[in-house]
């Protein structure tokens, strides 16, 4: 099917946008360097044996780091700003997705053949194992887009989650007073604050493990209420 440079142009918009909404996204110009450098260094010896604490080790670890792929449901909140949301939207989602996931996967590879299991540091894998290959420089190259990466995560985060109050607010389920949208930056300035206000107090007062489990079972959570929704909607409205 042919596709005009509007079009083209917007779907390659809807993928960027699904990367920078994943948790690693501002750090993709430097991690898909960082599997090549740490397949560059990798021993076989490292990954024996292969799978240390069993499947059931594999699928407690996936229902924590579930929230690595929290953030491109942010992508659906976007529908308003988008020129044609029921095409572009899925291909986003579906084309960032698949891309994240190889880069996910090639990451943890690299990571696992330079460093035995038992050696990787659990607060900075990357820096700490880069360092025991002898690249000293590629720790502080990770670590800063490490936190690049962290404080874009803030950033959409806040946005996504600001327009998911909007609509919240215009279903009167909170005060309208935050569906309002300014007028001069066309933005809901109100739900905004909201969100980032109540996100910055709730980190301060809570610690990261905590926060990271509930995150991940409250994502999970609302995928399936939604899902369930969908359903109620489809055969009982």
């Amino acid at each position: 099917m042919h596709l005009d440079w509007k079009r083209r142009v917007s779907i390659i918009n809807g993928i960027a946008w699904g990367l920078l909404y994943s948790h690693e996204d501002s750090r993709l110009k430097i991690i898909h360097r960082d599997p090549k450098t740490g397949f560059a260094h990798a021993d076989t010896y490292n990954m024996t044996p292969f799978l240390p604490f069993g499947a059931g080790g594999v699928f407690r670890e996936a229902a924590i780091v579930y929230f690595a792929y929290g953030g491109f449901d942010n992508i659906a909140t976007m529908a308003e700003e988008t020129k044609n949301p029921s095409r572009d939207i899925p291909i986003g989602l579906l084309g960032s997705m698949s891309i994240i996931t190889v880069i996910y996967c090639l990451m943890a590879l690299s990571l696992t053949m330079m460093q035995k299991y038992t050696d990787i540091d659990p607060d900075a894998a990357y820096p700490i194992a880069f360092q025991s290959v002898g690249m000293k420089w590629a720790k502080y190259l990770v670590a800063l887009g490490a936190l690049k990466g962290m404080t874009t995560v803030l950033l959409v985060g806040a946005l996504g989650q600001a327009r998911y109050t909007t609509h919240i607010a215009r279903a009167h389920m909170i005060p309208p007073w935050f569906a309002l949208v300014h007028p001069k930056t066309g933005t809901p300035i109100n739900a905004t604050l909201l969100i980032a206000i109540l996100a910055a107090v709730l980190a301060f007062f809570s610690s990261l493990g905590i926060l990271s489990s509930l995150l991940s079972v409250s994502k999970l959570f609302i995928f399936m209420m939604m899902a369930i929704a969908l359903l109620m909607r489809r055969y009982y409205t």
